[in-house]
């Protein structure tokens, strides 16, 4: 799996978010139900905030979207520690690929900053070698945005991130 996450630095508390491709041979159903396993498995407190078994569309493509607060375990070392946080997953399914979208930061920045969120989600866009695509999402033209892109074995990934957030790639294999 690849992630690219973006971190805002402007704040004392850590909030990323990420892009995690898989390419391990499950599809979405399947790596819908791994997340939310692994969501009841390092969390407490769990509360969703809609239901997670609800196919949607999101720019032209299938996806779920799992939203949650939760409190992480002790058996799973995070920045968060013992505090309430809020996090999407955006579970889209294209060709043979599974991209996850999360964003993950305390509660208190997690309801404010959900639009600006939203926003990112909708500039996301996939272009596979043949250069087919599933759709052609809009620029955000509010505020100081800057385009991400990164293209690795034949697939172009684009999204738009707020100017201020410090981008950190990281990939593994």
């Amino acid at each position: 799996a690849e992630s690219s996450p973006f971190v805002d630095d402007s704040k004392i508390h850590q909030e990323f978010f990420s892009i995690i491709v898989f390419d391990d041979g499950k599809n979405l159903n399947q790596k819908r139900d791994d997340i939310v396993n692994q969501i009841g498995k390092y969390n407490t407190n769990v509360s969703f905030s809609s239901d997670v078994t609800n196919l949607t569309n999101i720019q032209g493509y299938s996806a779920y979207n799992i939203t949650f607060t939760g409190i992480r375990t002790p058996n799973y070392p995070h920045v968060f520690g013992n505090l309430l946080y809020g996090q999407m997953n955006i579970i889209i399914a294209n060709d043979d690929m599974v991209y996850n979208l999360v964003y993950q930061t305390d509660i208190e920045q997690f309801n404010a900053i959900k639009p600006e969120i939203q926003k990112m989600i909708n500039s996301f866009h996939i272009n596979n070698s043949t250069g087919s695509s599933k759709n052609d999402s809009p620029r955000i033209d509010q505020g100081d945005y800057t385009l991400y892109n990164i293209a690795a074995d034949g697939i172009k990934i684009e999204i738009q991130y707020p100017s201020n957030w410090q981008k950190v790639e990281k990939f593994s294999g």
